[in-house]
């Protein structure tokens, strides 16, 4: 994408997800949902013409996944295609070995050397980008490779994100009441929920659990009625959720991502509303649960 600014020819931006970046292979970093907040404000920025966008570094390797034997790795292998019109391979790499990096917030540098602008870190979250939902759910769609986009999505459903995996347990809810995150949520939280989707106008749908956990503990859920969706990846898991009726969230950065995209209906703890994902009036009912 060409800068509409002749000033900015030599500026380029690139979402920074890890301290340690090879430029086609990173170690350690956030977990999918907190990623794609600095590569979200990235490509809006790239829209608008700021400067030459970079291709983004997805792939990743954690050890915590591994450690815990969690069925997800979080690597991000082969998830993603490279974005229209970004500088990658050997080009990319050039630029961000030779390039002065500078901060998302920094002025541009008077140097001959190419200024590569970094976006990392969660920012104000939504609300940097809450007016650019479209483009951005376009843009997401157009790198996702298709192995990880749901296609037989004709019946409508119900999806509750079960989030467990490394979130602490939190079973007095103190914590939770506070605003803290990296918290699970109660699975009587779920069912309290559950019971209400049961009274309301999603009643008749088929309730889908998305969920990081163990059977044993989704089991209270599955008495419930609803059956567990077998695991394929973190970002068809995330369309999966997106395109459901109703969702009914956990208090993480993915269950945002999916109302975001989404745009519909859904269920949230009452002190863990993320700002900016629901835009009203556009959005349908948001319900919260104490």
């Amino acid at each position: 994408m060409k800068s509409q600014h002749p000033d900015l020819d030599t500026v380029y931006l690139y979402p920074s997800f890890s301290t340690v970046d090879f430029g086609f292979f990173r170690l350690l970093g956030p977990g999918l949902g907190n990623l794609m907040l600095p590569w979200a404000r990235c490509q809006v920025a790239a829209e608008q013409g700021q400067g030459l966008l970079l291709s983004s570094t997805w792939p990743q390797l954690k050890v915590g996944p591994w450690i815990r034997r969690e069925p997800d790795k979080r690597s991000y292998v082969r998830h993603f295609k490279r974005e229209p019109g970004s500088i990658s391979g050997t080009r990319k790499t050039q630029i961000l070995l030779t390039g002065k990096r500078i901060s998302e917030e920094a002025a541009v540098p008077t140097t001959k050397r190419p200024a590569v602008r970094l976006f990392s870190g969660p920012g104000r979250g939504f609300e940097d980008f809450s007016d650019s939902r479209e483009f951005i759910r376009k843009r997401l769609l157009s790198i996702s490779r298709q192995e990880h986009v749901p296609t037989d999505l004709s019946a409508p459903y119900v999806a509750v994100h079960v989030r467990l995996g490394d979130f602490a347990s939190d079973p007095n809810r103190a914590a939770l009441e506070q605003g803290e995150s990296n918290l699970r949520l109660p699975v009587s939280w779920y069912i309290e929920a559950l019971a209400s989707v049961a009274r309301g106008p999603f009643r008749k749908l088929p309730v889908w659990l998305v969920s990081d956990g163990e059977p044993a503990e989704l089991e209270p859920l599955v008495r419930t009625g609803a059956e567990v969706k077998v695991r394929s990846s973190a970002l068809y898991d995330l369309w999966f959720l997106a395109n459901a009726e109703l969702v009914v969230a956990s208090a993480s950065s993915f269950s945002a991502w999916a109302c975001f995209l989404g745009g519909q209906p859904a269920i949230w703890p009452s002190s863990q509303v993320p700002p900016g994902v629901f835009l009203w009036p556009n959005d349908g009912q948001l319900t919260v649960l104490e």
